[in-house]
């Protein structure tokens, strides 16, 4: 792998003054090439069966097509060298043909399903040992210089057994772009396996990885995806030896180095011309053409690569999936009622795993694929448990995202969710135990004493936090908070955890002893994680259950850590034309176990949403987004031909009467579905079926928030929010027509005081981080205040300072100190836009800018904190 991305090579002929190595072994006696790989103490060479390397080597000389052409390559080299001079072999080269004439793989009605044809050498190869120039053939040339290293392209249908001879030692052909596709055809036997890994709550509107891949390809020929789901594809007619039976460690790089094959298709696929869209406004459009008279609207531009949304674990699929999830939260959570944090992990020692492998010997790190699928169908469980037995209440609003542990790569699921149950201590403490029950009697044979036992036998083995020091912080505490504190009963705060049921031994709480060897230790209530023991007993495996207090401060915890760390850009300026290339950082800066590169070819899904959330974008008349690639588009809209837009149709059926005049923007999604095709709002259509009522998904719209920084569109989005109706009814107040949509929300009372600003912060501290509404915050300030409407800043400071600082593993000293860095960071905001603190009336953080720069610089990037 280089820079991120894996690089495949093929070794020159010669090793030249180096150690033969790789493929020049079988050019090599078979003695001689048996003590270079004994002798090969970096690749571990020392450490394998001396008999077990010359049983591999022979097998590979006599049923390998590239030992075999690779050792006649040589023999002619040497032999033309040796008679006619080294002016004769100054064009010897062998090529690896990447062209095929006819499909790799063809397979006839009575054929087994997992028969290959194998190539021939003729197709594969291509030798040339004449002195003049040789033709041109698309492929990989392995030449006469010494100790070189030759690329061989991903797509060449040899790299997989080049890569993976012990995979493949017949020489299997492997992927390439000629192999057609046939999805009524049953010798495609992808679709069983697809459906043991997808949920069946797909989200409606949203494009998938498999309908993508039909897109990629025009030609309808066979995908990356498809073609590696086929070769994994376990079926009850093969023999013994397979990937998953035989394949060791090599079955995670063959599986790692698929996934990032597929990820290069997809990038490839977005680097096409036709995918290289910039976006602007009509308005922006006839300022460049005014400014820049010189520059013609179809000059180069540099190309702009970016992920799309449906793109799964991509900086723009979470980002929406993460706005989305707040927007359901905060629709459906109501005061009063219980809402709740839940983490679940893979248990690498469920059962059904070792059930399935093929042998005693097996590891559960090669049978990743087994995890990934056991974790799917426990997956599938405990949904059906939440959501339609509703163990802990009716669901009334959820979201979840998967990540991958550190450990074994095992997938770890985090869900938020909230319920209609009432939420009491007694209703907490029947749900979340936090204590060791205690023992039933021996004689006690009942089904909950039996439960109880169970529990005992399972709580040492899940839920104790041992702390170690993986888990702890430089003050040598424990970043977890463990031991927590005890309590005789279970008590809930408005804005601080929740203490559950911890009686201490004194109490009489429970203990439990464990003996690790020789060692025995003993924990008390203080060290266990919170958990439900209905889930621990179903499911034996690592949870953690938490009550979410608070109205707004939990919901960020929903898809948290795929948001954790900055996001960037590769950005290539190269002739003074800018290039934007996310696919090329994202491999860069990606990392991925070999569980989640499989789940990605699976397509399993990143995230799951209660309700579908239907995006809505929000412009001034005249002023949508436009995207372009060519001179045309950006005549049309200077000619005045604008896209529609969900908004530019509201207003239009809002003003034909189509519609209810009484229906907001945001409320469109409920009732009426948007045809992405026509660009029109249709009727939306419930079926009447009880099966289908039961499993639809609730729509719902969310308007894309817009920054006060532009105070005309931040007023037509706070009319949006709040009336319906076109641009001239929002504008028209009791007779009165406004200018400007701003000075239509101050006729309406909008901007009169501090309520918007309020509602601004509180709605923004739903789903923002405090970077953002230290941002957000600076914003209202600068651009907020009017003639009409002095903002009282030290008001919404006190408000919303907690929502501006990180509240996590944060005691009284700590807040103090971050609560002094918060208003830091924002001096330098005002500070770089020619603002000072005491024009807002706020604070001075500990080191001001104003006292001493030079200290508060120090204490900015280098705080004691």
């Amino acid at each position: 792998m280089l820079n991120g991305e894996f690089s495949r090579h093929i070794s020159s002929m010669n090793s030249g003054h180096l150690t033969p190595s790789f493929s020049q072994l079988y050019i090599l006696d078979a003695n001689e090439a048996l003590n270079l790989r004994t002798q090969n103490t970096l690749c571990g060479g020392d450490r394998v069966n001396p008999q077990t390397l010359k049983i591999l080597d022979s097998v590979l000389r006599n049923i390998n097509p590239f030992a075999k052409v690779y050792k006649n390559f040589h023999s002619q080299y040497m032999s033309v060298l040796e008679k006619d001079g080294k002016d004769a072999v100054r064009n010897f080269r062998l090529t690896i043909i990447e062209e095929r004439e006819a499909p790799a793989i063809v397979r006839g009605k009575g054929l087994h399903p997992r028969q290959v044809n194998l190539p021939q050498e003729k197709a594969m190869f291509s030798v040339w040992t004449e002195s003049s120039e040789p033709p041109k053939i698309k492929g990989t040339y392995i030449t006469d210089l010494q100790g070189c290293l030759f690329e061989v392209k991903p797509y060449n249908a040899t790299v997989d057994s080049l890569s993976y001879p012990l995979l493949f030692p017949h020489g299997d052909d492997g992927y390439h772009e000629n192999i057609p596709f046939n999805p009524n055809s049953p010798k495609y036997a992808n679709k069983s396996t697809n459906n043991t890994i997808n949920d069946d709550e797909d989200i409606t509107n949203e494009k998938t990885d498999d309908e993508l891949e039909i897109d990629i390809d025009p030609k309808k020929t066979i995908s990356y995806r498809k073609y590696i789901r086929y070769r994994l594809a376990i079926r009850q007619t093969d023999s013994p030896h397979n990937i998953w039976s035989a394949g060791g460690g090599l079955s995670q790089k063959f599986v790692l180095d698929y996934a990032a094959r597929i990820d290069a298709q997809v990038a490839d696929y977005l680097r096409q011309p036709e995918f290289n869209l910039l976006k602007t406004t009509a308005p922006d459009v006839l300022d460049h053409m005014r400014r820049d008279g010189d520059l013609q609207p179809n000059s180069k531009i540099g190309s702009v690569v970016l992920f799309r949304k449906y793109h799964p674990g991509t900086r723009p699929y979470f980002q929406d999936m993460f706005y989305d999830a707040t927007t359901i939260m905060a629709r459906t959570r109501r005061p009063g009622l219980a809402s709740f944090m839940f983490t679940f992990t893979t248990n690498p020692y469920w059962p059904e795993i070792s059930r399935n492998f093929f042998h005693k010997g097996q590891k559960i790190v090669d049978r990743f694929d087994i995890l990934c699928r056991i974790y799917a169908d426990k997956l599938r469980k405990l949904h059906f448990l939440l959501n339609k037995k509703h163990i802990f209440g009716k669901i009334l609003g959820y979201a979840e995202s998967m990540e991958f542990q550190k450990r074994i790569g095992g997938p770890h699921l985090h869900r938020v969710f909230c319920v209609d149950t009432e939420a009491t201590p007694e209703n907490i403490d029947g749900l979340i135990w936090a204590h060791i029950p205690e023992k039933p009697a021996d004689s006690d044979k009942s089904a909950w004493a039996n439960f109880i036992r169970k529990v005992l036998e399972l709580l040492p083995k899940f839920q104790i936090h041992d702390c170690g020091e993986h888990c702890k912080g430089s003050n040598g505490r424990c970043l977890k908070g463990f031991p927590k504190p005890y309590s005789r009963t279970t008590i809930l705060h408005a804005n601080k955890p929740a203490e559950y049921k911890r009686p201490s031994p004194e109490d009489g709480g429970q203990t439990l002893t464990l003996k690790y060897g020789s060692t025995e230790s003993t924990y008390t209530n203080s060290r266990i994680v919170p958990y439900n023991p209905y889930i621990l007993v179903m499911f034996e495996c690592h949870h953690n259950l938490e009550y979410a207090y608070g109205q707004s401060d939990n919901l960020k915890y929903a898809l948290k850590y795929p948001f954790k760390g900055p996001s960037f850009s590769y950005i290539k300026c190269q002739d003074g034309t800018v290039s934007i290339d996310e696919p090329a950082q994202y491999a860069r800066m990606l990392y991925r176990s070999p569980p989640e590169a499989h789940c990605r070819i699976y397509s399993q899904r990143y995230a799951y949403l209660s309700h579908t959330v239907i995006p809505l974008s929000i412009h001034l008349p005249g002023e949508q987004n436009i995207y372009f690639k060519d001179a045309e588009k950006l005549n049309n809209a200077a000619n005045g031909i604008l896209p529609e837009t969900h908004l530019t149709q509201y207003w239009k059926m809002w003003k034909n009467n189509e519609i209810d005049k009484n229906i907001l923007y945001e409320n469109m999604p409920e009732t009426y579905s948007w045809n992405d095709h026509d660009k029109i709002w249709k009727p939306r259509i419930f079926s009447t079926r009880k099966k289908n009522i039961e499993n639809r998904k609730i729509t719902i719209g969310r308007i894309y928030t817009v920054s006060p920084r532009e105070p005309e569109r931040f007023a037509l989005y706070v009319l949006m929010r709040h009336f319906p109706g076109d641009p001239d009814h929002l504008r028209n107040i009791n007779g009165t027509f406004c200018d400007t949509f701003a000075d239509a929300a101050r006729m309406r009372g909008i901007f009169e005081d501090n309520s918007v600003w309020e509602k601004t912060l509180k709605e923004a501290s739903n789903s923002l981080l405090p970077s953002q509404m230290r941002s957000l915050f600076v914003n209202i300030l600068i651009h907020g205040s009017t003639q009409n409407c002095v903002i009282d800043s030290l008001s919404l400071w006190e408000m919303f300072k907690e929502h501006m600082i990180d509240k996590r593993n944060c005691t009284d000293a700590v807040k103090l100190r971050r609560i002094d860095r918060a208003l830091a960071i924002i001096e330098r905001y005002l500070f770089a836009n020619g603002k000072q603190m005491k024009d807002y009336r706020l604070p001075l953080p500990s080191n001001s800018l104003t006292d001493d720069p030079n200290k508060a610089v120090d204490e900015f990037f280098f705080p004691s904190i």
